[in-house]
């Protein structure tokens, strides 16, 4: 098994994320990473996390490989569609004329 060290700094940080980020599954990566700095084995982590013991590693592989920022990251970009191409004028408009109510 691989030996993690978390600096303050990124306790710090871990601490904050997996309750405050605004991605859940950012959130999910933190709640893994906290579990790892406190002892706990691969599978624990897994059965806590409600993870797979794969999905424990690849999250410890992507800290390892670029620390938190790496961890952050989400890779996928979601499918297009019709709206995409007439983003910039919909945003004009709902500047210019703001909802009034939800």
């Amino acid at each position: 098994m691989r030996h993690f060290t978390f600096t303050t700094d990124d306790l710090a940080a871990i601490r904050h994320d997996r309750f405050h980020h605004p991605h859940p599954r950012v959130q999910q990566k933190m709640e893994a990473l906290w579990l790892k700095s406190q002892g706990l084995t691969h599978e624990a982590i897994a059965r806590l996390a409600g993870v797979s013991r794969r999905t424990v590693q690849r999250y410890l592989d992507e800290f390892a490989a670029g620390g938190l920022e790496q961890v952050r990251r989400l890779p996928w970009k979601g499918k297009g569609n019709e709206l995409a191409a007439h983003q910039g004028s919909l945003e004009d408009y709902f500047v210019e004329h703001p909802h009034r109510s939800t």
